[in-house]
């Protein structure tokens, strides 16, 4: 396997230098936390069935004497969440170090190979978990249990369900006043809200104030600019306890960065090619249901220091799997 760190440096080391401070790139998921996207089921082992009751409806009757007549019935029918094994191997050999800044962080004589406790060790574990948190994220929404690739092809993600499902859909390339050739139209994302807006399901409506859209940057981008042009109070982000909050008719935006991320990385994601550069997802968080056998990902890390291989190892072993509860809850565009 590959050293999780390598080193590209712009100059040549030429000595001592100091070792004070260490910067790493900007999450693409801007510290959002994959348990606290989601409703999580913690500690699912194994498959786990989801019990749902429909409405009961048209039960009133007209009362035309003694006696009982039992009126209307309602099916409890299920969904299975399935979670999947993961796992994380990652290794780290000093040998990467050699004749660099790190160098000086190392340990001496019989040790040095130890990166236990050192910087290096410091940089190792966060790039892991940060690349960890992120990974999750991305698996829970694009992954397909029908693909090969090693980290999409485990399980059914929240696309393939949604876009399999018998929510309400909107496809964005069915007019031009949406998008035209995977680009957004101008005002193309306000249309596109309306649109979900105007056909959400009665259900929907009903819970207005706990609905959330989840849109990639551009979509954000787009309907930001169509409000802020509008010149009026509703086309202004919201500040609300010191967070700029952006909402479209009430429901609360947020701008899923990462999604972006994913979607242009097209020889990976097995769902780029089906929904494009552009999404919106409307529906509450609880209706996405991630089951898992983990809620923290920092706490999930095995790291050890083999003595015998002298190399550093970072491992975790999880399950993980998702499922839409109610499918009538969730209006989409693509």
């Amino acid at each position: 396997m590959a050293n999780a760190l390598t080193t590209s440096f712009s100059h040549t080391y030429a000595g001592k230098e100091l070792l004070t401070e260490i910067f790493y790139a900007p999450a693409v998921t801007s510290g959002q936390n994959p348990f606290e996207l989601h409703r999580v089921m913690s500690d699912v082992k194994t498959k786990q069935n989801i019990y749902t009751v429909g409405s009961l409806t048209n039960i009133i009757q007209s009362d035309t004497g003694c006696g009982f007549s039992a009126s209307g019935t309602v099916a409890i029918t299920d969904k299975v969440i399935d979670p999947q094994r993961l796992k994380i191997n990652v290794e780290q050999c000093e040998d990467a170090f050699t004749q660099t800044i790190f160098a000086e962080a190392q340990k001496s004589g019989v040790d040095r190979a130890d990166i236990t406790g050192t910087i290096i060790s410091d940089m190792v574990i966060n790039a892991v978990s940060r690349g960890m948190r992120d990974d999750l994220i991305k698996a829970a929404w694009f992954s397909d249990a029908a693909s090969s690739h090693a980290m999409y092809g485990n399980f059914e993600g929240f696309f393939e369900r949604i876009l399999g499902g018998s929510g309400y859909l909107l496809d964005l390339n069915s007019s031009a006043t949406y998008e035209a050739a995977d680009a957004l139209a101008t005002d193309g994302a306000y249309a596109a809200f309306k649109n979900l807006y105007e056909n959400m399901p009665a259900a929907m409506r009903s819970i207005k104030g706990d609905l959330v859209a989840y849109v990639t940057s551009s979509v954000y981008d787009n309907l930001l600019s169509t409000l802020e042009a509008s010149g009026t109070d509703s086309g202004l982000q919201r500040i609300q306890d010191g967070v700029s909050q952006l909402k479209f008719r009430g429901i609360p935006v947020v701008d899923m960065s990462l999604w972006d991320a994913s979607l242009a990385d097209t020889s990976a994601n097995p769902n780029s090619a089906a929904i494009g550069s552009n999404a919106i997802v409307i529906s509450t968080p609880d209706n996405f249901v991630v089951g898992t056998d983990i809620t923290d990902v920092n706490s999930e890390l095995s790291v050890w220091y083999e003595k015998k291989d002298e190399k550093y190892y970072i491992s975790s072993k999880f399950l993980f799997g998702t499922q839409v509860v109610f499918d009538e809850l969730v209006c989409a565009a693509y």
